[in-house]
C-alpha cells in the first residue's frame, strides 16, 4: 500500500524502495509485488534498474502473455530503447485485450507516433461533442448507475501553463485508496472548460464502479506526460462526492503536481 500511495503521488523512486522491500520479504514469488515493483523502477527511470524491470516483465509474461501491465511497460521500455518494432508488437498485443477506452485511446496515440495507424474497435471512447467541449457519453451512460457531471474550470492563474492539444484526466476514485480509479474519461485541454460524466458505465474493473463505495475523490489532471501516472508539473484539481449528493460538481484545477 505504500509502494502504491507513493506511485499515486509520482513519487516512483520512493515507490520502488518500498516494492523493494516488499520483494524481500516475499522472496520474489508473489507475482502481483514483482510486477509492481517493476512499474516502479521503469516509471522511476534510473538507468542501472532498467535491466531488473525487464527480467520481471518478461517473465510476467512468459507465465501470462496477455498480463495488461506487463505489455504496457514491455512496450514502454522498448519505445524508451527505440525498438520500434518490440513496442509496436507489445502494444498491440495489448489492444487485443481489450483495455478500458481511456487506455485505448493512449495506446492509439502512442502507436500513432510509431507510425502504427488503429482502426476504431471495441472499446473506443465516445467523441467530443463539437462546440461544446463538453464529452459525449454512450447513450446507456447517463442512466446507468451512480452518475456525475463534472464541470472542470482551471484556475487564472495556472492558465498561462496550458499547452494546446494536451491529455486531460478525470477521474475519480474510492476516497483514500490508491489503486486504479473506478471510472475515468480522457479530454483534451483544447476542451477546457469542459463538462463530464462520469457514471457506472465508465468502470475500469469488473465489480467495482462509483456505486460501489460511499464517498469518491473526483480528480481532473492534466496530464503533460500524456500518461497515467502523475508527474511532477502537472495540473491538478480535486473534490470529493458522497453518495446521494447532488449529482453536479465542480472541480478547478488549481494545483500543480511537485
Amino acid at each position: 500500500m505504500l509502494g502504491r500511495s507513493y506511485l499515486v503521488m509520482g513519487r516512483a523512486g520512493e515507490a520502488a524502495t518500498a516494492y523493494e522491500r516488499a520483494s524481500a520479504m516475499s522472496g520474489g514469488k508473489d507475482p502481483a509485488i514483482e510486477l509492481d515493483l517493476a512499474e516502479a523502477l521503469v516509471l522511476a527511470g534510473d538507468p542501472g534498474k532498467q535491466a531488473r524491470a525487464k527480467g520481471i516483465i518478461d517473465a510476467a509474461l512468459a507465465a501470462d502473455g496477455t498480463n495488461q501491465k506487463a505489455l504496457w511497460y514491455a512496450g514502454l521500455m522498448a519505445a524508451r530503447a527505440q525498438d520500434v518494432e518490440t513496442a509496436k508488437a507489445k502494444w498491440n498485443k495489448l489492444l487485443e485485450t481489450e483495455p478500458p477506452p481511456e487506455i485505448r485511446q493512449i495506446l492509439v496515440e502512442q502507436l500513432a507516433q510509431l507510425g502504427v495507424a488503429v482502426p476504431d474497435g471495441p472499446g473506443a471512447a465516445p467523441a467530443a461533442s463539437a462546440g461544446t467541449g463538453a464529452v459525449t457519453p454512450e447513450p446507456a451512460a447517463e442512466s446507468s448507475g451512480r452518475t456525475l457531471r463534472i464541470a472542470v474550470t482551471v484556475d487564472p492563474a495556472l492558465a498561462g501553463r496550458l499547452k494546446p492539444g494536451t491529455v486531460v484526466f478525470v477521474s475519480a476514485r474510492e476516497a483514500g485508496i490508491p489503486g486504479p480509479p473506478l471510472a475515468a474519461v480522457r479530454v483534451s485541454s483544447d476542451q477546457l472548460p469542459t463538462t463530464v460524466v462520469l457514471s457506472d458505465a465508465n468502470s475500469m474493473v469488473e465489480g467495482r464502479n462509483l456505486s460501489s463505495v460511499d464517498e469518491v475523490q473526483v480528480v481532473a489532471r492534466v496530464a503533460f506526460g500524456g500518461t497515467a501516472v502523475t508527474a511532477s508539473g502537472d495540473l491538478i484539481g480535486e473534490t470529493r462526492h458522497s453518495k446521494g449528493a447532488p449529482a453536479d460538481l465542480n472541480v478547478v484545477i488549481d494545483k500543480i503536481a511537485p
